[in-house]
């Protein structure tokens, strides 16, 4: 992932949307730049998930609809109560069932960014971690409700959860040469870390719905390197409404994606 340049190919009387992505530098699993700004909205950004639970928008057309594999819909009924419906065909009636959340049950990613805090050495460092997690208990995750800021959905507290015990465990540690690659940590540091989190996390699976198998400590950055911004800075920009509105509220690459040749992958 890196800077996205729009481009255009022209084939006879169609003209194609497509992406050229450019070569970013990694170096410890986060890149060693930002690669564009942020706006506003984005600045806020605190965890990143690879789950469906926070696509843009659930299915809106039902009747006959096909949950693909790994995942699992949360169907909720004008009668009231939730189901679950798994990998196959479901005929969904419009105006009495409503998708409430996808769920990814093959594993999700999750990527968490602590608040500052200061280590045993004095030094003001975020660290970030990847969880890898299983979701044990569909309805339980979709349904959560966080009882601080009183949004829905397991992952998302979750990750706030992974948040506060980050900002607690740094300052029982030390940073060393702390920098902004994510030296600095040892290797016990990191597996002392990593299994707290763990823990604490998995200590709430009954609430959460959700079980980490594995933590991996990607490092501890230094607070004026902006290492949320960095990783922010991978996705595409949030298009402006008018942006939706001149494509007809249809994605950049909806045309590239119906047209390309079945050899392309979109990656």
């Amino acid at each position: 992932a890196a800077c996205t340049k729009a481009r255009v190919a022209h084939s006879h009387t169609l003209v194609v949307p497509f992406h050229f992505d450019g070569i970013t530098e990694f170096k410890n699993g986060i890149p060693t730049e930002q690669v564009r700004d942020l706006v506003p909205a984005e600045k806020s950004w605190d965890f990143w998930t690879s789950s469906e639970t926070f696509r843009a928008e659930a299915p809106r057309f039902l009747g006959l609809s096909w949950v693909p594999h790994g995942e699992a819909w949360v169907v909720s009924s004008a009668f009231g109560g939730d189901r679950v419906l798994t990998e196959g065909m479901h005929f969904l009636i419009p105006g009495l069932h409503t998708v409430k959340s996808i769920k990814t049950t093959a594993g999700v990613a999750m990527g968490v960014i602590s608040p500052v805090a200061k280590t045993q050495d004095g030094k003001a460092v975020n660290v970030y971690a990847v969880m890898y997690a299983d979701i044990t208990d569909v309805v339980q995750s979709a349904t959560y409700v966080d009882p601080e800021t009183r949004l829905d959905d397991s992952e998302r507290a979750g990750a706030r959860f992974a948040r506060k015990v980050l900002e607690q465990a740094i300052r029982e540690i030390q940073a060393g040469d702390a920098n902004a690659f994510g030296e600095g940590l040892s290797e016990q540091t990191k597996q002392t870390l990593a299994q707290k989190l763990q823990t604490a996390v998995n200590a709430r699976e009954a609430d959460f719905g959700f079980q980490v198998r594995a933590v991996e400590i990607r490092g501890a950055f230094p607070a004026e390197s902006q290492v949320a911004a960095r990783l922010r800075a991978l996705d595409p920009r949030p298009r402006t409404e008018e942006e939706i509105q001149a494509t007809h509220g249809l994605s950049n690459d909806y045309w590239a994606d119906l047209i390309s040749p079945p050899f392309f992958y979109k990656r």
